[in-house]
């Protein structure tokens, strides 16, 4: 199988105020002609289902909010599959957590990609319905959007992937 070099995942519902802060990001960076070669996809849940989504990519970032309270809205974390905290969607009681899904499909052999990072996005209102993010997230979302995209073309462009302090 051809292997397809960044898939961007953006993680959400745009109809949750805050929850949809990875499918924002990922509608802006896929409209920018500068990440046109780079793949893009919006996916509500992470679930069992989500490797053939990301089947065949050296590399998958995964754009999610995370809750924490212990960062102001719109603070940056940036981790690798092994060194993430849980984020909004990148966790599933149903099902096996994020970390372990990854850890299955190895051992049965899966093609995973080489290379997974979290960037995760303290939100404020996760819970309230509405297609627009909270104030204090909206203040700070051209700040972040420019962060991810920096982050996203270091990436791009260098042999080795690493982690960039946000």
């Amino acid at each position: 199988m051809e292997q397809k070099n960044i898939l961007i995942v953006g993680m959400g519902s745009d109809f949750h105020t805050d929850e949809g802060i990875g499918v924002k990001m990922v509608s802006k960076l896929s409209a920018d002609p500068y990440f046109q070669k780079l793949s893009f996809k919006t996916e509500s849940l992470f679930s069992l289902v989500t490797l053939d989504s990301i089947k065949g990519y050296k590399t998958v970032v995964f754009i999610d909010g995370m809750n924490q309270n212990m960062n102001p809205p719109g603070h940056i974390s940036i981790h690798s599959l092994f060194d993430f905290q849980e984020t909004l969607h990148l966790k599933n009681i149903h099902e096996m957590n994020f970390r372990d899904c990854f850890t299955f499909w190895k051992k049965l052999e899966y093609q995973i990609p080489e290379n997974v990072f979290v960037i995760s996005i303290e939100v404020d209102d996760f819970l309230s319905f509405g297609s627009k993010l909270s104030p204090k997230l909206s203040k700070s979302f051209d700040e972040n959007l420019n962060q991810v995209k920096s982050w996203i073309h270091h990436l791009s462009i260098s042999d080795k992937c690493m982690l960039i302090p946000a």
